[in-house]
């Protein structure tokens, strides 16, 4: 029976030599049986010091009576390597000594190098991690407590490490965030949108600190059942954003009032030509509802003998980036056609990419 297990199993005797060994073993040594009966390790020719780690556990067994368990990697003198995990164990005689020392090893050549393949990945996306700045968390369901890295904590605005559950870490959101991410989270544990979860807010830790702009996500784990087990996320620093993305509205906000002082029409489009701006003197001209002539509706205000000559001048400044300039006569509110001077120029970025076109529409007609 022994023989025919595919683990390696062998017998030692207080000296260390071998006194059994099975077929699998052999077959490993490319020995026969007769051949290693009566012999160690190193007359197997085993490396030395391995050698002597396995001569002094089996000892140990021996004068302890105790069972132990190590692993090795090895090399046969078949040229067969591997990774191994062995356990030697006492058989007793009839009045309690040790008779002998049993053995049985195990290849765990595959798992010791996919576990060894996966402890590598995982340093490598620790470091990635570390790297980019986001923070890891993860929320038990079961128990409402939530782990995280040093990254989150500091997103939080908390001390490392200190005790936190759902609840502690809503209350470390800004007030006005509050019932959004409590709603956030409920919907991801209720299963919608798969239970993926998305939200940005703001963090001021324990009351003192100043807000901070988090973009959160992540994924709520399930059990067989659909039942809710955890929810894992990241989270990242996005205040330098929102900050821009605040200063872009005021700046916008800045130009359209500037923009609504001046005499002139004034339009902005994007670098495709599309309308998407126009100040309040365009619509007091005109006469049209806001909105109106977006996009490409803005030729329609033209006379229509102007109108094929207006689109070709248009076309040609998007095509080459040339300034726009050119007189037609422009709807007014009266319902009479006025003549008009129009004028854009291409506003660029550091790059000189257009990103868009700044254009202004004067009465000439007075």
């Amino acid at each position: 029976m022994l023989s025919s297990i595919a683990d390696f199993v062998y017998i030692f005797d207080h000296d260390g030599r071998f006194v059994y060994a099975n077929k699998a073993l052999l077959h490993l040594w490319g020995l026969e049986l007769k051949d290693v009966v009566g012999k160690n390790f190193s007359d197997l020719r085993y490396p030395e010091e391995l050698a002597a780690k396995l001569d002094r556990q089996i000892q140990q067994v021996f004068e302890t009576k105790q069972p132990l368990s190590d692993k090795t990697p090895y090399t046969s003198p078949t040229g067969v390597s591997g990774f191994y995990e062995y356990i030697f164990a006492p058989v007793l005689g009839a009045d309690g000594s040790v008779e002998f020392v049993s053995g049985s090893t195990r290849n765990l050549t595959d798992l010791h190098y996919t576990l060894d393949a996966l402890q590598h990945s995982e340093e490598r996306l620790r470091r990635v991690v570390e790297a980019s700045g986001i923070g890891t968390w993860e929320l038990d369901v079961d128990t409402g407590r939530i782990t995280g890295d040093a990254r989150f904590f500091a997103l939080m605005e908390l001390p490392h490490g200190i005790p936190l559950t759902l609840e502690s870490a809503i209350a470390a959101l800004h007030v006005e965030d509050r019932a959004c991410v409590s709603h956030a989270v409920a919907a991801a544990l209720a299963g919608e949108n798969e239970g993926r979860y998305s939200v940005e807010h703001r963090t001021i830790g324990l009351g003192d600190a100043p807000a901070r702009w988090v973009e959160a996500r992540g994924q709520v784990l399930f059990d067989a059942c659909g039942t809710a087990v955890s929810l894992t996320g990241t989270g990242v620093d996005i205040t330098e954003r929102k900050q821009s993305e605040q200063a872009l509205k005021e700046s916008e906000a800045r130009f359209r009032q500037l923009a609504d002082t001046v005499p002139q029409m004034v339009w902005v489009t994007r670098p495709d030509g599309f309308h998407e701006y126009y100040n309040r003197r365009w619509y007091d001209f005109t006469g049209v509802p806001e909105g109106s002539t977006d996009g490409e509706g803005w030729n329609r205000m033209f006379h229509p003998d102007d109108q094929e000559m207006a689109w070709a001048r248009w076309r040609h400044s998007l095509a080459t980036g040339e300034p726009y300039e050119i007189e037609y006569r422009l709807h007014h509110h009266s319902g009479e056609y006025r003549w008009t001077l129009g004028r854009a120029l291409p506003i660029r970025n550091n790059r000189g990419e257009i990103e868009r076109w700044f254009g202004t529409c004067t009465d000439i007609d007075a």
